[in-house]
């Protein structure tokens, strides 16, 4: 009987050279490491490699690799629905010494200084557009050793920093009114997920791992072409109707990503994958 192999996604390493994710640079200066990787992989082209990605983004991404002709899913990756939940945000805002009534917009883990995928000066130009039209609003911000700031803008920005307590996270989710994810190459983008399952809303850009998270005007927005103008309308959407309730928001992917969601969906492509004759 010949091996089969399931190889789980995260990112576009698998598929490509050395890299996690695939950059216009890295397109056309191949280094050599990363050239002696993709030869490599190249030789597994024809084995019994089976690919699931953790979104359809991924999925389709590895529909244009080198491995296109190889059987391809995806399942997304799952979340405690449990842990990540909705709290009493006067009480979390307390916790971090956030004021009761301001209009809050989270972000996080932008790799300041590093790369573009996160898309960090989308976010700064979006929201000078925002600060130009006077909207009433602060950012906290974490996940970065770097503060995030913003050149020319009176902006208050409250930096946590790097957070090794999921707990001290539930409560960024929980006491900020919309959460902002402007990368441009995102696999899945977890932090959607717990944030929405904290039934705080998600803004950011079509075209990535988002797709299979955030609803338009359920949970969210996603705006294409990874334009300032188009993200900031996205923000002032939620700036001037908050009519979503924590509540709805949750339910939107409440038990989407469960563990048992993901793991009867992993089984289903194992019986598949078993049943297929060599």
């Amino acid at each position: 009987i010949k091996k089969k192999i399931v190889w789980t996604c995260h990112d576009m390493w698998p598929f490509i050279g050395a890299y996690h994710y695939s950059f216009k640079s890295n397109l056309k200066s191949i280094n050599f490491i990363d050239k002696y990787i993709l030869n490599k992989k190249k030789k597994l082209k024809n084995k019994n490699i089976y690919f699931v990605g953790v979104s359809k983004w991924v999925q389709s991404s590895i529909k244009k690799s080198i491995f296109k002709n190889s059987k391809n899913y995806y399942v997304n990756n799952p979340i405690n629905e449990k842990f990540w939940r909705i709290q009493n945000k006067i009480k979390s805002r307390k916790k971090l010494n956030l004021c009761k009534r301001k209009f809050y917009i989270g972000i996080g883990n932008l790799e300041i200084g590093r790369f573009n995928r996160k898309g960090i000066n989308l976010l700064t130009n979006a929201i000078k557009i925002l600060e130009k039209k006077r909207f009433d609003f602060e950012i906290v911000e974490f996940g970065n050793k770097e503060k995030f700031t913003i050149e020319n803008s009176k902006i208050k920005i409250k930096s946590l920093g790097i957070i090794k307590d999921d707990s001290v996270l539930r409560d960024i989710y929980n006491s900020v009114d919309l959460f902002v994810l402007p990368s441009k190459i995102e696999a899945f983008g977890q932090v959607a997920s717990e944030s929405i399952l904290c039934g705080t809303p998600v803004v950011g850009f079509l075209k990535t791992g988002l797709n299979d998270i955030v609803e338009n005007r359920k949970n969210g927005l996603l705006v294409n072409n990874f334009s300032s103008i188009k993200l900031s309308k996205a923000i002032e959407y939620f700036l001037k109707k908050k009519y979503l309730t924590k509540k709805k928001v949750r339910y939107t992917i409440y038990k989407k990503f469960s563990y048992k969601t993901i793991a009867r969906n992993y089984i289903k492509i194992y019986k598949q994958i078993l049943n297929e004759k060599n």
